[in-house]
């Protein structure tokens, strides 16, 4: 699922919309966590970065927790805001 999404970002490029859903208990904090940095890390075909900022909201106060949690140890770098 994650690589379609940063195959079709890298294709069709930014300004489109994404709907991904995922089933209790199936590794949807990974799944944020590793698009998020993907997309992050996408840069187009002048070598120029794609997305300047990436933005993952959640509204559960758990999950929202949970995924900061493992964005950060996916990109623990310059950059990275923790919110709380």
């Amino acid at each position: 699922m994650v690589n379609k999404l940063i195959s079709a970002a890298a294709v069709e490029g930014t300004g489109h919309k994404y709907l991904i859903q995922h089933s209790a208990g199936s590794g949807k904090s990974n799944s944020i966590a590793w698009t998020a940095h993907q997309l992050s890390t996408l840069y187009d075909e002048k070598g120029e970065k794609q997305f300047h900022s990436v933005i993952v909201v959640t509204d559960r106060t758990v999950l929202d927790e949970q995924l900061q949690d493992t964005i950060y140890q996916f990109e623990h770098a310059d950059g990275v805001v923790r919110a709380h």
